[in-house]
């Protein structure tokens, strides 16, 4: 942990930062959703880590596809997330999910009832918004997930995660972009909360 802060604080100065083995991820937006006033997360085909019940990360987990030791680590930042979006201070959470993610192939019904159920249990956190974006307005593949942090002078960093990491940027015609990005998922996000 010492030595992945020190990596980190070495690094400080660049705009952009790659994390090629997803080592550094949960620290970068830990300190990024404590600089924020608002935390904007656009996940396509899987329910987002922050509002994963244990059965549904466990599920995703015996795929396989996941590195073990990584799923442990996210899977205690899942919870230090979760614990933090019912607190009634810190930054306002917007959450828009793809319809794909609604019926994952990865889990039994059941888990996607509780998944489901949970989901709508952390709608009623003041903070926190889950919508759900249809298929036909935004199909899987078409914009890959991101996580866009704004404070109050607006957009400041966003992550692009991918496999095993992400690319954290801050330059500001990334920025812009993905501003508008999540603009248009919010339009073609279905009216009202989670279903």
């Amino acid at each position: 942990m010492r030595e992945q802060l020190i990596s980190l604080a070495r690094r400080a100065h660049e705009h952009d930062f790659i994390d090629h083995a997803g080592r550094s991820e949960d620290l970068l937006r830990a300190a990024y959703e404590q600089r924020s006033t608002h935390v904007f997360e656009w996940s396509p085909s899987l329910i987002p880590e922050a509002l994963q019940t244990v059965g549904y990360a466990s599920a995703l987990q015996e795929t396989g596809l996941l590195d073990i030791d990584a799923c442990d680590m996210r899977s205690l930042a899942r919870t230090v997330q979760q614990l933090t979006l019912s607190n009634k201070t810190g930054p306002r959470y917007t959450f828009l999910i793809g319809e794909a993610a609604t019926h994952p192939d990865a889990c039994l019904p059941g888990e996607v009832r509780d998944q489901s159920d949970a989901v709508a249990a952390m709608t009623r956190h003041p903070r926190v918004s889950v919508r759900l974006v249809p298929v036909k307005d935004c199909p899987p593949g078409l914009v890959e997930p991101f996580t866009l942090y704004e404070d109050r002078a607006g957009a400041f960093a966003v992550a692009v995660r991918h496999h095993q990491g992400a690319v954290f940027l801050t330059h500001g015609v990334a920025l812009a972009i993905y501003k508008k990005t999540a603009q248009l998922l919010r339009r073609r996000a279905a009216d009202g909360a989670w279903p």
